[in-house]
């Protein structure tokens, strides 16, 4: 999984996101919001094969 400097906020909008963070798996729907150092391992999953996900992701430093 990978890793980078700053730290990571979202918030589900639509959809669900299946978010592992370290050995930690979360199952996000919408209204869920999530905060983590990027520098701990993470991935993002749709666990849906049908449906979209949306959320609003903030990140820092801004890299995109």
């Amino acid at each position: 999984m990978p890793c980078h400097e700053g730290e990571e906020a979202d918030i589900i909008i639509e959809g669900q996101l299946e978010l592992t963070v370290g050995k930690d798996v979360y199952l996000l729907n919408p209204g869920d919001s999530y905060y983590f150092d990027s520098n701990r391992p993470h991935r993002f999953c749709n666990p849906s094969n049908d449906k979209k996900c949306r959320l609003i992701s903030c990140t820092t430093p801004g890299n995109f």
